[in-house]
Parts: C-alpha cells; structure tokens; sequence
C-alpha cells in the first residue's frame, strides 16, 4: 500500500516537470532561445510516454521517456539565448539564474525519472 502511494506521489512529481519542461521549450527568450516545432511538441509527449510506461510497467514505453529526457539535453543546453547582445538580466531574471534553472530542471528529471521507474 505505501509503494502505490509513493509511486502516485512520484507520477505527479514527474508529470510537474513534464509541465515545466513544455512551458521552457515553447516560451522562448525566458529560459532558451526559439526552439523547433519538433522539439516544442515531441520532447512532452516523449516524456509522458515515459511516464506512463513507469505506471504501466512497460519497458519499452520508459526507453522513450530516456531517450527523451536524452534528447531534451542538448536542446536545453544548446539552445540557451546569446548572453553577448541581450542584458544580463533579462526580463529581470539574471543570467547565471537561468542556467542554474536549467541545469536543476535536467537534473530534477533524470532523478524523478530513475525514482519514478525502479520503483523505490
């Protein structure tokens, strides 16, 4: 009984960053810079692929949620705004804040996710 709890409990952890994985990748200039369609769309439907793969226990739906997680890497990484010509606060969130965001966002998912598919 208390595993099924912990396991909801992770599913909505995991689902909340789903959400903020979305929101980073389609309001470009706040966290990155403009992404592709294919990101913008593919990468939150990967992940709850992923996610519901944990829930159901399919092993194959959860290699999508890695090879998302894997694939929303270099996007996030590499698709960060030109901090030469903008201000170093940028919509008043500076930028050292919004790498450190980043890098907390990637890796809040990998543990979520490594937690959310070995069950414990």
């Amino acid at each position: 009984m208390i595993e099924r709890v912990e396991r909801k409990y992770d599913s909505i952890v995991f689902l909340m960053l789903i959400a903020v994985v979305a929101v980073a990748l389609n309001y470009p200039g706040y966290l990155v810079a403009k992404t592709a369609l294919v990101h913008r769309v593919a990468d939150p439907i990967l992940l709850l692929i992923g996610l519901i793969g944990s829930v159901l226990q399919i092993r194959a739906l959860r290699m999508l949620g890695w090879l998302a997680i894997a694939w929303f890497y270099p996007v996030i990484l590499f698709s960060v705004p030109n901090f030469d010509h903008m201000d170093t606060t940028f919509m008043g969130f500076p930028a050292f804040w919004r790498l450190a965001t980043i890098l907390i966002l990637s890796a809040a998912l990998v543990v979520s996710y490594k937690r959310l598919a070995c069950g414990k």
